[in-house]
């Protein structure tokens, strides 16, 4: 997917370019976690592969999250005790870490579905007011 990457350092509106603000998409990485959360409900795996799957799912603007966000990510999730993975040996090449989502994963992803629909509406509320102004 072509797309500019969520955590590139600027970007432009007319002539001004500006760096990493939320009205051009970014910091709209953190919606990774329930993204990586989502998929891990489905099914164990390696990392690249999630990172694959959120380039398939990520529709906003084409923007796509950086490998080096991913990996933090994942990593903060496995402190925070909502993902674990187990080391997967090949006959090739160096073994992979496939994660998979814990019970306290799964109360998370539940909290973001209501945290989400809470911004939804509210999100909502706000396109409604600009698209009312003249």
């Amino acid at each position: 997917m072509e797309g500019k990457n969520v955590n590139s350092s600027s970007d432009t509106i007319g002539n001004k370019s500006i760096k990493k603000c939320s009205c051009m998409g970014y910091n709209l990485d953190k919606l990774i976690q329930p993204l990586v959360l989502e998929i891990l409900m489905e099914e164990k795996l390696y990392g690249y592969a999630i990172l694959k799957k959120i380039e398939e799912r990520w529709g906003m603007n084409g923007d796509i999250p950086d490998s080096t966000g991913l990996y933090r990510t994942l990593g903060n999730m496995q402190k925070q005790e909502i993902l674990t993975f187990e080391w997967e040996t090949q006959e090739t090449g160096p073994a992979k870490k496939v994660y998979s989502i814990t019970e306290e994963g799964k109360k998370c992803y539940r909290s973001w579905i209501e945290t989400l629909r809470s911004y939804y509406e509210y999100i909502g509320s706000i396109i409604e007011a600009g698209e009312n102004m003249s």
